[in-house]
């Protein structure tokens, strides 16, 4: 308990100490009025079908927050694969909840004579297995859960929209140099008082003043056609990077899309943190309501 409670009151200083996204992400995005099922994608050879959003699985995937936790639910279906003959994941729902929770939902079968010599183990009563990840879960390091408060719709949709963004060959490019940031460099915890081990510790390290720098820097040396006016905004104990792209304004924050996710131990404590991004798709975006939270966060000049 002492742990716990050691743990917890390191992880409220290191929020308030700033650089973290600590705030809610609600009713960025209109939702459907209905719930629609939408095509049907595969993933590890597994049929995906997305209730409740107006996007297929091939448009949402790669924010690694939803992939995780579409892993966690196939895997924990597929622990069973050893008690049953023929037991076969046969098709995954990612439903979308209109108050912002997701629920995944595994169809499975198998037969019903237990594997020869597990005479203790007997079939299922049900076919599926429901996980319901709620919007206001705490994170975990084990679950990919959202900071409490995050809207899973409004994520997925945002996801979709970025992907979209990258059919364009010159957004793609702006994206690429911010991703490299995001790879290459990890948050220095340590130089604002927090304990942390790196998955890999050779890695570069900085706070938000220096994820931003490093993309200007990348941004710069690339010269990328169609970009301008680049430029470090700074505002709530925090730093980010906006450019003209095209005419219009696009909002990056590498520091926050780096994100923070503990893959062992307790967090600010003994925790290692993980080497590969989040890759939230809200932190590199032309919505400004959607990059500052209706006004809750990425506030230029306000303390």
């Amino acid at each position: 308990m002492k742990r716990f409670i050691t743990a917890l009151l390191l992880l409220v200083a290191v929020l308030i100490t700033g650089c973290m996204s600590t705030s809610v992400k609600e009713d960025v995005f209109q939702q459907p009025t209905t719930v629609s099922s939408v095509n049907e994608n595969t993933y590890r050879d597994i049929p995906i079908e997305i209730t409740g959003i107006l996007y297929t699985w091939g448009q949402i995937s790669g924010y690694k927050r939803i992939d995780d936790c579409v892993d966690k639910a196939i895997d924990m279906s597929s622990w069973q694969q050893s008690k049953f003959v023929n037991f076969s994941v046969d098709g995954l729902e990612i439903r979308f909840e209109p108050n912002g929770d997701m629920t995944m939902i595994t169809a499975y079968s198998y037969d019903r004579t237990p594997v020869e010599g597990e005479t203790s183990f007997y079939p299922a009563k049900t076919t599926t297995k429901e996980w319901k990840i709620t919007r206001d879960k705490p994170k975990n390091n084990y679950l990919g859960s959202l900071f409490p408060g995050y809207d899973w719709g409004t994520m997925a949709i945002a996801q979709a929209i970025l992907k979209k963004n990258r059919e364009d060959t010159g957004f793609n490019k702006i994206y690429e140099v911010f991703l490299s940031v995001a790879e290459d460099m990890n948050y220095n915890f340590p130089a604002i008082g927090a304990k942390c081990f790196y998955e890999k510790p050779d890695t570069l390290k900085g706070v938000c003043d220096d994820f931003s720098a490093l993309l200007i820097a990348r941004l710069q040396e690339k010269s990328l056609s169609g970009v301008s006016n680049i430029r470090k905004v700074s505002g709530q104990n925090h730093a980010w990077v906006t450019l003209n792209y095209k005419s219009r304004l696009l909002y990056l924050d590498a520091t926050w899309f780096d994100g923070v996710e503990f893959i062992s131990g307790t967090p600010y404590v003994d925790g290692v943190l993980s080497h590969t991004p989040e890759k939230d798709p809200v932190y590199i975006t032309f919505d400004e309501k959607l990059f500052t939270n209706y006004g809750r966060q990425h506030q230029e000049g306000k303390k």
